[in-house]
């Protein structure tokens, strides 16, 4: 997928607007607010404490919001600037097109659940994995997996087969 998205003429991304200024915006996972104190998954999930942060005006927006902003969406590309109504310049139709979303979308999950849901990850590479490519939407990148050239480069020599160099 990540390819395909590499390939496109151009990405789109819901945007939603905020339910206070009207600006409109992707939600991104970093905008989630937790309070201080809270640590236990199954608690967050229960109790809902989380918010999300507008990226324009800082105003905590509540799940309740959130269906109401995911209906006056738009899909538009990244840089688009949108109106208070989601209209929006748009570009002279192109051969290749991507869409990109996140789990931030879901109707029927609360920014809480997203947050304890990242909090279950943490620590076991399998989940962190399943959390990065299917709730964000994102590439997951283990540390380490990019060789650098260079680097290799300098390792490069003569070992004796069957024997791993400690260097």
């Amino acid at each position: 997928i990540h390819k395909q998205i590499g390939l496109a003429d151009t990405v789109y991304y819901y945007q939603v607007p905020c339910p206070t200024c009207s600006s409109y915006q992707q939600l991104n996972y970093g905008n989630i607010v937790l309070p201080e104190g809270y640590t236990d998954p199954a608690i967050i999930r229960e109790s809902r404490p989380c918010t999300y942060a507008c990226n324009e005006c800082g105003v905590m927006i509540h799940d309740r919001d959130k269906d109401t902003m995911l209906m006056r969406g738009v899909w538009a590309p990244a840089d688009a600037v949108i109106d208070k109504s989601g209209n929006y310049e748009k570009e002279p139709y192109k051969d290749r097109v991507a869409f990109q979303s996140n789990c931030l979308l879901s109707p029927w999950l609360t920014f809480s659940d997203i947050k304890a849901q990242s909090l279950e990850s943490k620590g076991d590479i399998g989940r962190t994995m399943n959390w990065v490519n299917s709730w964000l939407g994102e590439t997951f990148v283990e540390l380490g997996s990019d060789l650098d050239d260079k680097v290799l480069a300098r390792k490069q020599g003569t070992y004796e087969r069957g024997v791993v160099p400690y260097d």
